[in-house]
């Protein structure tokens, strides 16, 4: 994990788009395939393959898991991995979330960046209790702590630029868990599958992913049939930069999918958008509404006093829906469960959806 802002700023850059205007009726299922993850069923042993977005002429990481007990002659090329895991060192509290929902919290004996851990969030329990440890920060774990406590595999999220050659030299596997990097929500959702070879848990993952997919594609199916499409601005400035998904970016997907129409939808990046306050007020300040993800309580006094120029959108202060990621879960279910995240947005954009509905993770800014 990364500070806080930092990881504020990943929600907007994760990658690509589908929308309304490609949904499929329900009983279809639109295209899901992980781009950057292979798994390959072998002579006793199961082969998993992490492509390198950054680097697409090498893989990023082989492996083979191989059951614990077996004895299996695997090629050199590929890192051996025992499955499933005994005990196993997490950077992330997205991959915490989905071992603790798999019921093998028990295998992960330290995670890093202890301080992100929500107080109701059970690693937050266990580091109090001793029986999960802390490495530190993910961008300089103590790597003598990591070698002594042994893991059987450290699980992180890769970067560009970033190598773990302290950690590789010690003969610790590493699991690079790229499921950030997809093109799409269910597309990143089926890395659940990666995390049940990796725990034992295969045929639960199968059911979870399944179980996704047809409600993400019934929850978009039933925006998309809205007639009503509003248009939708997201973050803000951050030191001076206005970090925005690009128009194929994974968050332009949710919103287009959630019935709306993002303000950079025509635009071609699957990336992030770097841009001025000026240049946003100038193209996009006339949005109907506003999704903000904020650190702590926020209201109109909080956010004009965070940006001054905040109330020349439109959206100022009764289209503006924001995400506390301090207390939220949003952050924990984005990758595994796209189709909640889904849902709160469709209830924002499309509140005569709602039924009576409460809100999951974003609340209005003007009560």
């Amino acid at each position: 994990m990364r500070v806080l802002n930092v990881i504020l700023v990943i929600w907007a850059l994760a990658a690509i788009s589908c929308g309304c205007s490609q949904a499929t009726t329900e009983s279809e299922s639109p295209s899901t395939g992980a781009a950057y993850l292979h798994i390959t069923p072998r002579d006793g042993y199961t082969e998993v393959r992490v492509d390198d977005p950054w680097h697409p002429d090498k893989p990023m990481a082989q492996y083979a898991l191989v059951p614990r007990g077996s004895i299996v002659a695997v090629p050199d090329s590929l890192t051996a991995i025992t499955v499933p895991l005994k005990r196993c060192i997490v950077y992330s509290m997205v991959h915490t979330a989905a071992l603790d929902e798999l019921g093998c919290l028990d295998a992960v004996v330290a995670v890093a960046d202890p301080q992100f851990f929500a107080p109701d969030d059970p690693v937050t329990e266990r580091l109090a209790d001793g029986s999960i440890a802390s490495i530190g920060s993910s961008l300089a774990p103590m790597v003598e702590k990591i070698i002594a406590i042994a893991p059987d595999a450290i699980i992180l999220s890769p970067e560009d630029g970033v190598d773990n050659a302290q950690i590789h030299a010690a003969g610790i596997p590493v699991v690079y868990m790229s499921d950030y990097l997809e093109h799409t929500p269910l597309a990143r959702a089926e890395w659940i599958k990666f995390i049940g070879l990796l725990t034992g848990r295969e045929a639960l993952t199968d059911s979870i992913y399944e179980t996704v997919c047809h409600e993400y594609c019934g929850l978009r199916d039933n925006a998309c049939a809205t007639v009503r499409r509003p248009t939708v601005l997201t973050e803000r400035p951050y030191m001076g930069v206005w970090y925005l998904p690009g128009g194929a970016s994974y968050k332009a997907q949710l919103i287009a999918d959630a019935g709306a129409t993002y303000v950079y939808g025509d635009n071609s990046d699957t990336g992030s958008l770097q841009l001025s306050e000026e240049a946003v007020i100038a193209h996009a300040g006339n949005a109907d509404i506003w999704l903000l993800n904020e650190q702590g309580e926020s209201s109109p006094d909080i956010l004009a006093d965070r940006m001054p120029h905040c109330r020349a959108f439109a959206a100022f202060p009764h289209g503006i829906y924001y995400c506390d990621a301090s207390t939220s879960p949003m952050f924990r279910d984005i990758a595994f469960h796209p189709e909640r995240v889904l849902r709160d947005m469709i209830y924002v954009f499309h509140p005569e959806l709602r039924n009576g509905q409460p809100l999951r993770y974003y609340k209005p800014l003007a009560q």
